[in-house]
């Protein structure tokens, strides 16, 4: 890759070198036919204008050869770091074994050895691309070095792999998804942990509709084999519980108050806004969007905008609020309503 970036840097540097000689031949030719015109005669005026128009061709093919040369070393970077991208992807030995062993993933008979040597081999995939990146659990597993990189190599390993056309689209969405990443890890310091979370599942989201759009039906057939995977993260970062509305809004109460170290003799100060949490969730439970992800994304946002009421509505220390801005998931439940 180095050796790409030092061809370009100096083919760069031999076009400026031509252009400049092309400006100068075509200035001196100016000026040696007004300066010297007294003194020539016409014929040999003009034989030094077809002299120096045919040195100004000249060079500018020479700059045309060289930008031909600055281009292809351009691609040849390119493909570099490209093949090195694939070379890194932590996922390449997972992949081909979890196509190989797709039809036992559902339903996996315990004490499997396959299955026991699939699940080492994943874990390992999965502590080399955090290791790789210098990422923590939470955040490999929504960047774009988890999930898309993992059905990719799912998808290289399978008998219907993606053709050079594809593959090249591929390249280039997976660029913009580590450009996206980035983006998003350079404002995490502004962000708490949960709209931090929720930008990374967003960007990770719109990587994963972007490789669906480049995949033919055979592909997406295959893939959606694994969409068990798809859906553990289309549930998102959330704390789940379940019972009667009064038990899970008393489970809610103990549960705020915990994460933010708050003690039972404040502890009430919390239920107007689990009950305001409540009616706003129920509320977007009722008209909710169809698309799995984009529903993920409004339950963070509808816990996002109570830990901001919790910022203004509570007399918070300095440790809490630290807690407060750590509070990395949003609480989802299940009303199951006592037999009448």
């Amino acid at each position: 890759m180095k050796r790409g970036i030092a061809i370009v840097v100096v083919l760069g540097a031999l076009a400026a070198v031509a252009l400049f000689r092309v400006r100068q031949a075509a200035g001196g030719a100016a000026a040696s036919g007004s300066g010297e015109s007294a003194r020539r005669t016409e014929r040999g005026a003009e034989h030094d204008r077809t002299a120096a128009s045919r040195e100004e061709t000249a060079l500018r093919e020479e700059m045309r050869a060289l930008d031909g040369q600055i281009a292809d070393a351009k691609k040849e970077h390119l493909a570099a770091v490209r093949a090195d991208r694939a070379r890194r992807n932590p996922w390449l030995a997972a992949g081909r074994k979890l196509f190989l062993l797709r039809g036992k993933l559902r339903n996996p008979a315990p004490d499997d050895p396959e299955m026991e040597a699939l699940r080492s081999e994943v874990m390992a995939a999965w502590v080399r691309g955090m290791k790789e990146h210098d990422l923590t659990d939470d955040d490999f597993e929504l960047s774009p070095w988890c999930l898309p990189s993992e059905l990719l190599a799912v998808l290289a390993a399978s008998d219907n792999a993606p053709d050079a056309a594809q593959q090249e689209a591929l390249d280039a969405i997976m660029e913009e998804a580590e450009a996206d990443w980035s983006i998003v890890r350079a404002s995490r310091s502004s962000l708490t942990c949960l709209e931090l979370r929720r930008d990374q599942y967003i960007a990770m989201d719109r990587t994963w509709r972007r490789i669906g759009g480049t995949l033919n039906p055979e592909q997406k057939a295959l893939l959606g084999q694994f969409d068990w995977i798809q859906r553990s993260h289309d549930r998102g970062p959330v704390s789940q519980t379940s019972g009667t509305r009064l038990v899970i809004a008393e489970n809610l109460v103990r549960s705020w108050a915990r994460e933010l170290g708050i003690g039972n003799d404040r502890t009430e100060s919390i239920r107007p806004l689990v009950a305001e949490y409540m009616r706003s969730f129920d509320a977007l439970e009722l008209d909710a969007p169809d698309d799995p992800a984009r529903l993920t994304v409004a339950r963070m946002n509808l816990m996002i905008e109570t830990q901001k009421r919790i910022r203004e509505t509570l007399p918070l220390d300095d440790g809490q609020l630290k807690k407060l801005s750590g509070w990395s998931t949003f609480w989802g439940y299940e009303i199951v309503e006592e037999p009448r």
